[in-house]
């Protein structure tokens, strides 16, 4: 493989973390309930991962840092980062499914 088709590769597989500006007006298009409903949803599955995270990162830090025993396992450090991935999948999957209700209302 030459220089010139290594470049030419389409997209990098992991592509970095950037603002959607996308103005879609939900309150205006979509009823309050279906609004409320997301809005929770999204609330409880950030904390939730929001929590995992800081169990993840204490328990780095007492194996790095102190002598202390570590409050998880490398084996559930690795669980319970998968568990708050799929929570992040599922606010991802809940707002797609809220902008694409806007999406029906709207035709």
């Amino acid at each position: 493989m030459t220089t010139s088709q290594k470049s030419a590769s389409p997209e990098p597989l992991f592509r970095p973390f950037a603002w959607d500006y996308q103005d879609v007006g939900l309150g205006d298009t979509l009823p309050a309930h279906a609004v409320r409903a997301s809005a929770s949803t999204v609330r409880d599955l950030a904390c939730g991962a929001a929590v995992v995270l800081e169990m993840i990162e204490r328990s780095q830090i007492d194996r790095c840092d102190t002598d202390d025993e570590p409050l998880l396992s490398r084996f559930h450090e690795g669980a319970l980062m998968r568990l708050a991935i799929a929570a992040m999948r599922m606010v991802e999957r809940d707002a797609t499914e809220l902008f694409a209700m806007q999406v029906t209302k709207q035709t």
